[in-house]
């Protein structure tokens, strides 16, 4: 199962992020589920690893608008990143932190806690950015409307 997963980070990672709209949601709920109840370390590890792949798929998306075409980025209804924003990624990046800080007890694993931070850098890379409450303020006002 970690090496489906690993095949699934490799795709993420070689795709454009509009492609991935329609599966976004899926793949939040995944690595949530994975961190917060897999017992396997393998699978928890290329878990962390998808929710840092789907962070800098964020960022990848950001950067590539605002260096090709920012109207389009801006005019666009949805895009990864809001979609990313609205699949519960707070519930992603809550399973993240608590991984991270998860040492001392039976599921701790150096290498799954090195991608849990890596992860959580690019979380705080977007939030520095504003990427992240820019997404939400948009993910809310059309939840709204």
């Amino acid at each position: 199962r970690a090496g489906c997963l690993s095949i699934v980070v490799e795709l993420i990672t070689a795709a454009q992020p509009r492609s991935l709209i329609e599966y976004t949601p899926a793949l939040v709920h995944l690595v949530t589920h994975i961190l917060l109840l897999s017992s396997s370390q393998p699978i928890r590890r290329t878990g962390a690893l998808l929710g840092s792949t789907l962070y800098n798929c964020a960022l990848r998306e950001f950067d590539a608008a605002f260096s090709t075409a920012p109207e389009e980025f801006l005019g666009a209804t949805t895009t990864f990143i809001t979609t990313l924003v609205g699949s519960n990624e707070e519930l992603m990046y809550i399973a993240l932190q608590q991984t991270f800080q998860r040492s001392g007890d039976d599921k701790y694993d150096p290498a799954t806690n090195a991608r849990c931070e890596e992860a959580l850098r690019a979380r705080m890379e977007l939030d520095e950015r504003n990427i992240i409450s820019l997404a939400r303020m948009y993910v809310d006002k059309s939840s709204k409307a």
